[in-house]
């Protein structure tokens, strides 16, 4: 049976199992929920690949999680998560984003092992609930196909938080396995551009194994007002016959209110000595009574390469996104989001050419993205 098939087919039998398994529990100790959203955006050309967005709008975008979370003990917790998605040029997809089981010590000690959601930064353990951010995008920088972070490591991790004083509260997770993470090889395609016997391979984003994975995270909420700062760091070997170290470090910190939201994360990302790439983001949102919001993002990464001649197409290296959104709340798990990005750069924003060496010879490469997206973002 195709993945899609197998995946889509486990989503069925969850909605249709889910109700029964509620209905003969005796504890009610089982949980199922549910993000999803469509996204239509339309760019000031099709030079560029950004998102889900042509030049002529492009509305096929839609995504889909189910999660189930079954508690057959006070120290036993199992949970899972499917992910279906629809992408413009792309076949349809879908994956199983979590399946562990999580055994309970106390509150400050938990392990768990399987497929967990990587504890890194703000984001990644939350990547498809939209509507708890201002955004239908989350920043590329980051958590686009930058190698950064992935949305789960399989391996085992412990994890669990404590208060001092009764006012600050530790929050720390350690893990260690594998995980794979989307990024686009870009040392490769000035490879290819230098080397005619190259292909245009190098250009798409794939994924990539990291093996022999050793993480962590701590995140400090401190007293006052809901302030949380975090550390965040891993470090493991590319698959491959090279072995090549890849290591990141982050920092995050994030302010939430009735009225005001304010996120704002560092990474600094080293392949070996081949390729280092700092990425940043700050994130701000206000409400305007009960439903309306405004939200503004800066998103900037800057990519070097060593022993690598990328003059001849410097963009590829580089990202600053710029984007303003304004937000309409139907309801806490219904938000319609409309929103403005300009890019400079085209790290995420890729030539829309099935061979980018041509691009590059041909001076082909636009600098300059314009995005307009209106989605809609739900939870259940």
């Amino acid at each position: 049976m195709p993945r899609t098939s197998l995946a889509l087919s486990l989503v069925l039998a969850i909605l249709t199992l889910a109700p029964a398994a509620i209905a003969g529990s005796d504890t009610g100790d089982v949980e199922i929920h549910g993000y999803g959203g469509w996204s239509y955006g339309r760019s000031n050309a099709d030079a560029n690949r950004y998102l889900a967005s042509s030049e002529d709008g492009d509305a096929r975008y839609v995504n889909l999680a189910i999660a189930l979370a079954s508690c057959p003990s006070d120290r036993v917790r199992i949970s899972t998560q499917v992910w279906w998605e629809a992408e413009p040029g792309e076949e349809e997809s879908a994956t199983v984003d979590c399946a562990f089981a999580e055994w309970r010590v106390s509150d400050a000690l938990r392990l768990r092992m399987g497929q967990v959601k990587h504890p890194y930064g703000i984001y990644t353990e939350v990547f498809d609930v939209g509507t708890i951010r201002p955004f239908f995008w989350l920043p590329q920088s980051v958590y686009g196909p930058s190698g950064t972070v992935a949305e789960s490591y399989r391996g085992v991790g412990l994890t669990g938080s404590v208060f001092a004083a009764g006012i600050w509260r530790f929050e720390y997770d350690l893990y260690g396995g594998e995980m794979s993470l989307e990024a686009q090889d870009i040392a490769a395609v000035f490879a290819t551009e230098e080397d005619s016997s190259g292909t245009a391979d190098a250009e798409a984003p794939g994924e990539g194994d990291i093996r022999d994975l050793v993480g962590g995270r701590l995140t400090i909420t401190v007293p006052g007002p809901e302030v949380r700062i975090g550390l965040s760091a891993y470090t493991g070997r590319e698959k491959g016959s090279a072995c090549e170290r890849h290591s990141c470090l982050g920092a995050h910190v994030e302010y939430l209110s009735d009225t005001w939201s304010l996120r704002s994360e560092y990474t600094l990302l080293k392949e070996s000595a081949k390729l280092t790439a700092a990425a940043a983001y700050v994130e701000v949102a206000r409400r305007l009574g009960s439903s309306w919001q405004i939200a503004g993002r800066v998103d900037h990464s800057d990519t070097r390469l060593e022993d690598v001649d990328a003059s001849a197409a410097p963009s590829l290296l580089d990202h600053l996104d710029i984007t303003a959104g304004l937000n309409y709340w139907f309801h806490p798990d219904f938000v319609v989001k409309l929103s403005s990005s300009r890019v400079d750069g085209n790290r995420f924003a890729w030539p829309e050419d099935e061979d980018i060496r041509a691009a590059i010879a041909g001076d082909g490469i636009r600098r300059q993205t314009r995005l307009v997206s209106l989605g809609v973002q739900f939870a259940f």
